[in-house]
């Protein structure tokens, strides 16, 4: 029996329990899991991205189980001036890693069959089949790292490897930026939260009526605010004791950055309605992490809502990011973030973080290599896109795709 994704309910159970075997436990010893119907390509792909995504997913399948306990460890030899050496136990993924890649090279395969009469029922003008097949196939390869790293994640050289495959490390320009900026910020506590998620959600729905875009606000019991494409969703955390409370600053920060990442996806699933295309740029597209981040950033520095604080924390996430590049010992590193400024409670935190997921260094290195002083950002609004992928899908606007609602000036304007 071969999955083509034309049944999403089906198809999720159906996946889901093909991924938790392995090769050898399949029905045959070559077992070719993924049939997609040509006629169907797009729209079965697209089904097949919305499911992957799901089980993929870093934020689901990597972790620290015992993080908080080390954080603690690590405060008491601190405060007591003695060595620390974390003894991490990280979480395990719930798939068989051969099997989900085998899953995503079908997949890869699967997308060979876009040709001209597939652009053609979309109304294409100027993207060629391969500029469209390289699209989709990015799109499985970058969760092929994501399932790599989530499955290696003990052995640190294979994980670092996958890690720096999907979010690649800033350049030392960047790098000696962050070091002279942290020397220069100067930065004071701020205490006075007296807003409550229920506020920041009144916040949101301001803010999204002002720019026209139709979504979902929720309030979960969760640590941090995200945003959920595929449910056209963006949630306000309440903290998981519900004590989650935010200073007005906080608050304001979060809003131009979080409702960028709505404003993308709402773009992308937008543009798609001109002729009927599954609203893949509004879910996710190949790599585009570090431009996405990157322009939320560059959104709070517009519309001058970032404060001294919250910039010498991106600058200090990559930092924290660089020294695990450089494969400093933990110690060293919490060190180094220290010496900084950090509290040591937070240097811990950016320690461990950076080494669940090597990313932290793609908000401060987005905004400054991707968006700080560019004169061509609408063409990054196009949806969840990175530059290159934004190259291509611009000469499709007014063809293809269909003009994206949210524009630069609506996002980036002080008066918004």
């Amino acid at each position: 029996m071969h999955i083509n994704f034309s049944d999403t309910k089906k198809s999720k159970k159906e996946i889901k329990r093909i991924l938790e075997k392995s090769p050898e436990e399949l029905e045959k010893p070559v077992y070719k899991t993924i049939e997609l119907d040509k006629e169907n390509i797009l729209q079965q792909l697209f089904n097949a991205t919305e499911i992957l995504k799901h089980h993929s997913s870093w934020i689901k399948n990597v972790g620290i189980n015992n993080k908080e306990k080390e954080k603690k460890r690590f405060l008491k030899q601190y405060s007591n001036e003695k060595e620390f050496k974390p003894d991490f136990q990280f979480k395990k993924p719930f798939y068989n890693e051969k099997t989900f890649i085998q899953v995503l090279d079908e997949l890869i395969g699967e997308c060979e069959k876009i040709d001209s009469h597939t652009l053609d029922k979309y109304n294409a003008n100027k993207i060629t089949s391969e500029e469209f097949r390289r699209i989709w196939r990015e799109i499985f390869k970058e969760m092929k790292h994501y399932v790599r790293l989530a499955s290696n994640i003990e052995d640190r050289k294979q994980w670092k490897k996958h890690c720096l495959n999907i979010w690649e490390m800033v350049d030392n320009e960047t790098i000696r930026n962050s070091e002279e900026k942290l020397d220069q910020l100067e930065t004071r506590n701020n205490k006075d939260k007296n807003l409550d998620a229920k506020d920041i959600a009144h916040m949101w729905r301001e803010e999204l009526h002002k720019l026209g875009i139709d979504y979902n606000i929720e309030i979960r019991d969760v640590n941090g605010c995200f945003n959920i494409p595929e449910d056209q969703t963006v949630v306000v955390a309440n903290g998981k004791n519900n004590k989650r409370h935010y200073s007005k600053t906080e608050a304001e920060i979060l809003t131009k950055h979080e409702l960028f990442h709505v404003a993308r996806a709402y773009n992308g699933r937008k543009i798609s309605e001109k002729n009927s295309l599954p609203p893949i740029l509004g879910l996710h597209t190949g790599f585009y992490d570090k431009t996405e981040e990157g322009g939320a950033i560059y959104r709070e520095h517009q519309t001058n809502v970032i404060t001294n604080e919250k910039k010498f924390d991106y600058h200090l996430r990559l930092m924290a990011a660089y020294y695990t590049y450089k494969d400093f010992k933990f110690q060293k590193i919490t060190s180094k973030l220290i010496e900084h400024g950090a509290t040591p409670e937070r240097s811990f935190e950016l320690a461990a973080r950076n080494r669940e997921i090597l990313r932290h260094h793609i908000y401060q290195g987005g905004y400054y290599e991707e968006w700080e002083g560019r004169g061509d950002i609408n063409k990054l609004l196009i949806g969840k896109v990175n530059r290159s992928t934004a190259r291509i899908l611009e000469k499709e606007i007014g063809g293809m795709l269909g003009e994206p609602p949210v524009k630069a000036e609506d996002l980036f304007s002080v008066k918004n």
